[in-house]
């Protein structure tokens, strides 16, 4: 932990009548964030923004924390390529170690992912052809403003700006203990929104952008506000990693979201 976090093991009471943030009925979900592209069909979403799914509130911009390191997996959907095709009754197999298929997936395409044809690229047939299990980023936030989680599903077009963003961070990290501090995760916050971004076609779409001049430490202050909050989702982890498309069926991304070259857009 940070020597600037002090964390207790519930949240406290607040509010009116007093609320135990500690209790199960009011643990905040995370809600879920994606970008606008132009083929949305969410009502009022603007392109380019980012919005919320669940309330549907819209930034061009939010100053974030990551509570936790992002989780890399894949999943592999049936279904027409370039089409809306990542919802559940279309998930096939999907794995959370990115080693072997989750015992939870509906048809495992092999013992283990290394050895299956649908992870590679290539799929050793047609040339160029992109893998045809989509890896991709889940990443737990929270918006330094309201201090409220958000989730995200980083794939396609924003892996590669997030990965980079990535390695910002580990340097803000690294250049932090140089000095002789020792920082977490969690003690750094920065920039997100979006760009334009041309495909093959020459179809406007909205990719995610981090600035890399925005990373900034937190004031003592602020990650005192920030260690209840990690420390709720960290004892909470194995919830919050299977609340995710793969095993909360109910949780239909691809409803709100059109896909762009047969992948999800978030």
């Amino acid at each position: 932990m940070s020597e600037l976090v002090k964390v207790e093991t519930n949240l406290p009471a607040v509010g009116g009548m007093g609320v135990n943030f500690g209790n199960k009925l009011f643990q905040l979900k995370p809600t879920t964030l994606v970008i606008n592209q132009g083929q949305t069909q969410a009502e009022g979403a603007v392109p380019g923004k980012l919005r919320i799914i669940e309330t549907g509130d819209q930034f061009d911009e939010l100053t974030v924390v990551l509570l936790m390191e992002p989780d890399e997996a894949r999943s592999w959907y049936i279904g027409e390529k370039g089409k809306l095709k990542r919802i559940p009754e279309n998930l096939m197999c999907f794995s959370r170690d990115m080693v072997k298929p989750d015992p939870r997936s509906k048809m495992p395409q092999a013992i283990t992912c290394e050895s299956c044809k649908k992870h590679a690229w290539n799929n050793n047939v047609t040339p160029a052809m992109p893998p045809e299990c989509d890896p991709y980023y889940f990443c737990l936030f929270v918006d330094t403003e309201t201090q409220l989680p958000m989730k995200m599903f980083v794939t396609g077009i924003h892996k590669k700006p997030f990965e980079s963003a990535m390695q910002q961070l580990s340097r803000t990290i690294r250049l932090m203990q140089a000095r002789g501090e020792n920082p977490n995760l969690f003690d750094i916050s920065f920039k997100i929104s979006s760009s334009k971004y041309k495909n093959k076609d020459g179809q406007v779409n909205h990719q995610l952008k981090v600035d890399p001049k925005s990373f900034h430490k937190l004031t003592a202050e602020e990650s005192e506000a920030f260690g209840p909050i990690y420390l709720n989702y960290v004892n909470r982890k194995g919830d919050v990693a299977d609340d995710v498309p793969e095993v909360k069926a109910n949780e239909k991304i691809a409803e709100a979201e059109q896909t762009i070259e047969g992948e999800i857009v978030i």
